[in-house]
Parts: structure tokens; sequence; C-alpha cells
């Protein structure tokens, strides 16, 4: 679909107000007396219709900067959705945790992940090692 110079001047008032940030002017395209005319248009569409404007007004002597982009939301790190995840969950309670085949299984727990997290600490160390010696390299033939 193409763009109408009816849409183009919505678009250009609008960024001469400055939004916020580029939500607020898609949310307030696409809501109120706008929405018919932004309905079928994508966010990327508009956001790039608006940037050209931003450009071809800015260039003849208009201010009309495009907004800043929305800021994002933070999503939690997969570690902490983990640690949440564990919060949850009940410990083990006295009676399990003094069972010798329970010492047994948590002292065998804590080697595997103290072995993994060495295991991590020496590839890390050989990955970091080989970086350099590549660097090395290319600075050699150079």
């Amino acid at each position: 679909m193409s763009w109408t110079t009816e849409q183009e001047e919505i678009i250009l008032d609008l960024m001469m107000t400055e939004p916020a940030h580029q939500g607020v002017m898609l949310a307030t395209l696409k809501s109120g007396k706008n929405k018919k005319h932004f309905s079928l248009k994508s966010d990327r569409s508009i956001i790039s219709k608006a940037r050209q404007l931003s450009y071809e007004a800015l260039a003849g002597g208009w201010y009309a900067p495009l907004p800043k982009p929305a800021p994002k939301e933070k999503k939690p790190t997969k570690a902490e959705l983990r640690a949440a995840m564990f919060a949850r969950k009940p410990k083990m309670d006295p009676k399990i945790r003094g069972r010798l085949a329970t010492q047994e299984m948590v002292k065998i727990a804590k080697e595997k992940l103290a072995a993994r997290a060495a295991a991590a600490e020496k590839s890390k160390a050989t990955k970091n090692a080989d970086k350099t010696k590549k660097g090395e390299n290319s600075s050699e033939t150079a």
C-alpha cells in the first residue's frame, strides 16, 4: 500500500510535537481519529516512513526529528529465572538431610558441580590462549 499525503502530513505534524519515543508515536497514530489511516500499516513501515519524512523535513529547514526508539523492557536472565524456580521449591527437611544416603548424594552432586566449574574455567583459559595466539600470528604475517 502506498502512502497518501494526508497520512504523511499526520506523521509530520506528530513528529513536530516531539513525542517521547517511537512507541508513543506509534500508539498515537494507531488510536483515536488517526486509527482509520494507520490500522493496516505495520509499525516498521510507519517508522520507516517517519524516518524518511524526518530527513526530508530537516533538509528542507523544518524541525521534525524522528523520536528515539522505545525503551526495551528488561527480560529476566536464565540465571534469574532458575534462581526464582529454586526459591519456589521447598528445601530438604532435616529428617531427609540426616540420612546417610542423602548425604552421599549431596557430596557427589557437589563434587560434580565443582568438576564442571573447573572444566569451564579450563575451557575459558584455553579459548583466551587461542585468541592471543591467533592475534600474535596475524601480526607476524603482516
